[in-house]
């Protein structure tokens, strides 16, 4: 699975916010691809937990 354009530009973005430019100038699209998978898995797994426990 990868993520669209669009959600990989927000995803760089937002990594260029959170932890500087120069940390984030040399990720390419894979690796955008599994950073953006690996937050919606654990967003995902969070969800599931809170539905369990409701």
């Amino acid at each position: 699975m990868i993520l669209s354009i669009e959600a990989k530009e927000n995803l760089r973005n937002i990594l260029q916010k959170e932890i500087g430019l120069d940390r984030t100038s040399d990720f390419s699209d894979e690796d955008l691809d599994r950073i953006g998978l690996l937050l919606l898995t654990i967003l995902a797994e969070n969800l599931k937990m809170k539905v369990k426990n409701a």
